[in-house]
């Protein structure tokens, strides 16, 4: 079996149109619906918001004539709510501009009169596209959990050197010995030590209390 760990699971090839015209939603679906794609369809932001509440969406295609703001908001709430990104499809000759469609979680604008092979093509391009920048959000937020892990896991063994009078390998050793004989993580208890709740304090008296082991015998056990 492949090994994903480390990956998003890629997400089902659903496409969700938000368009007032329903002839234009009927023509944009056949060409997506062609091309494999699962489409859902809304009328206006509250019916698409309650699609994306109960169906796993790749991307959105948000269709209109008018003004920007109505489906910037959408597309907004879509991203921030849902993680979903969104590609814009509008008469105008001009998009909204570059920082507009960032901060909407927007990854692409298409003109009306696109052909549909190009738009089809240009949907596919983006549900990658989302995927790729779902899969960097995952690793960015790895590596925070992994630096805000280690910071707090220094500050325990800070507290135990100053406490316990140790070097810091020995206090080290002290809070993985503690950690392991609790079935624990180093980083749980360490964040135990400068927690307010009963739970942590019984833990970092615990910790505080017990004889210090040393390295060898960690070693053996």
């Amino acid at each position: 079996m492949p090994d994903n760990r480390g990956t998003t699971p890629t997400k089902p090839k659903v496409v969700l149109i938000v368009d007032k015209d329903k002839a234009r939603i009927a023509e944009l679906s056949a060409a997506l619906e062609r091309a494999g794609l699962t489409v859902l369809v809304a009328l206006d932001p509250q019916e698409a918001l309650q699609l994306v509440g109960t169906n796993s969406v790749g991307l959105a295609v948000l269709c209109h004539d008018g003004a920007y703001d109505a489906s910037l908001a959408l597309a907004t709430t879509l991203f921030s709510r849902h993680r979903i990104h969104s590609v814009f499809l509008s008469a105008h000759e001009s998009g909204p501009t570059a920082e507009d469609l960032a901060e909407a979680g927007a990854i692409g604008y298409l003109p009306r009169s696109v052909g549909s092979e190009d738009f089809v093509r240009a949907v596919h391009a983006m549900i990658s596209r989302a995927e790729e920048l779902a899969q960097l959000r995952i690793n960015e937020e790895r590596m925070r959990a992994a630096l805000l892990a280690e910071r707090d896991i220094n500050t325990a063994i800070g507290i135990i050197m100053e406490r316990l009078q140790l070097s810091r390998e020995a206090a080290f050793n002290h809070l993985r010995s503690y950690a392991r004989s609790h079935r624990m993580r180093i980083v749980d208890v360490s964040r135990a030590l400068f927690g307010t709740t009963a739970e942590n304090a019984r833990i970092a008296a615990e910790l505080m209390n017990t004889p210090v082991r040393t390295k060898t015998e960690l070693d053996e056990s």
